[in-house]
C-alpha cells in the first residue's frame, strides 16, 4: 500500500472495503462454515477458509501474517487439511495459487500438490492421496 502514497486512513478504508467485498464473495460461493482463525499462542495470525463437496475439498483461502510465516505453521496447516480429507475419502485436495507466488508454490509443491491448470494470474493444483 505504500506504493499508492495514500495516507494512512484512505489504505485502511480500501483495505477494509476489499477484505469484505472478498468475505461477501466467500461466503456466498462456499458458505462462511469454512472459515477459521489461526493462532499461535492464543494470538491471530491468520486465517484458513476450506469448502467440501462430493469431488473434493478446496483450500478456498490459506494466508498467514508475515510475521508468523517461516515457521512451518502453513505446513501444519496443509498437512492437517490433506490428514482430514484422507479420512473423510475426499478423493483429492485442489487450491490455487498465484503464478508469481514462488514461495507458496515451492511448499504446496514439497506438501505434494501439483499443477493441473491455469485460471488467470492464478494455477489449480490438486493433491491426491497415495492409494
Amino acid at each position: 500500500m505504500a506504493l499508492t502514497g495514500w495516507p494512512p486512513d484512505q489504505c485502511a478504508r480500501f483495505l477494509s472495503s476489499q477484505f469484505e467485498l472478498q468475505k461477501r464473495h466467500y461466503d456466498q460461493h462456499f458458505g462462511p462454515e469454512g472459515h477459521s482463525i489461526v493462532e499461535l499462542d492464543r494470538q491471530p495470525v491468520g486465517r484458513l477458509w476450506l469448502h467440501d463437496d462430493d469431488k473434493r475439498r478446496l483450500i478456498v483461502d490459506i494466508s498467514l501474517m508475515a510475521d508468523a510465516r517461516g515457521r512451518g505453521l502453513g505446513a501444519s496447516l496443509i498437512r492437517k487439511t490433506l490428514a482430514q480429507a484422507r479420512r473423510n475419502g475426499h478423493p483429492c485436495v485442489r487450491l490455487h495459487v498465484l503464478s508469481n507466488n514462488p514461495g507458496a508454490m515451492r511448499l504446496y509443491q514439497r506438501i505434494g500438490f501439483t499443477v493441473v491448470g491455469a485460471e488467470g494470474a492464478h494455477l489449480r493444483m490438486e493433491w491426491r492421496p497415495i492409494s
